[in-house]
């Protein structure tokens, strides 16, 4: 089998790697393959949150169709991303390398997309606990105003570490 030069083989005891084969993915089982193709996956999980999240709160601030329904499905893809990272089961890392938790910008993304989500399902609970049919003008305005861009902001820090690892093979969180 050909293998470039300086990239090291990985394991598959210490990744999901088999998740990705059956899932249709083939290829050389290089370290910068793995980190492209799980970020691949997780991007296009932020970016359906993100579409879910824009059109739900979107809704619920102009009172249109069905917000919680978009609200639900951004909470539904955040919940899973998270425990999904937790549990290992989408690779966020190569192995062998740790979390970085003393880095300002991986706090700033933890802190800011968990405090959207958190928002986001405290709001939908509060909407489904009242009565949806209710109006909630400062509930609206939070939502609108600033549970998505705190959420988005980080969404975004965590897009552009992953963008810049798949396609650069540099960690922004090893700068900040």
């Amino acid at each position: 089998m050909f293998r470039p030069m300086g990239r090291r083989r990985v394991e598959t005891e210490h990744c999901l790697l088999p998740a990705l084969l059956a899932l249709g993915w083939s290829g050389s089982r290089t370290a910068s393959n793995v980190v492209l193709y799980s970020h691949a996956w997780i991007f296009l999980l932020t970016l359906f949150a993100f579409v879910c999240y824009f059109f739900g709160s979107r809704g619920f601030y102009h009172r249109q169709g069905r917000y919680l329904l978009y609200l639900g499905l951004g909470i539904l893809a955040d919940i899973f991303m998270a425990i999904a990272a937790s549990l290992r089961i989408l690779p966020v890392r190569v192995p062998g390398e740790a979390i970085p938790y003393g880095s300002v910008l991986f706090l700033i993304h933890m802190t800011t997309a968990l405090a959207g989500m958190f928002g986001f399902l405290a709001v939908v609970l509060y909407v489904w606990i009242k009565g949806r049919h209710r109006d909630f003008p400062r509930c609206r305005r939070l939502t609108y105003r600033l549970l998505f861009p705190v959420w988005a902001v980080g969404a975004t820090i965590a897009i552009f570490n992953f963008a810049s690892r798949a396609f650069f093979q540099v960690n922004l969180y090893d700068f900040l």
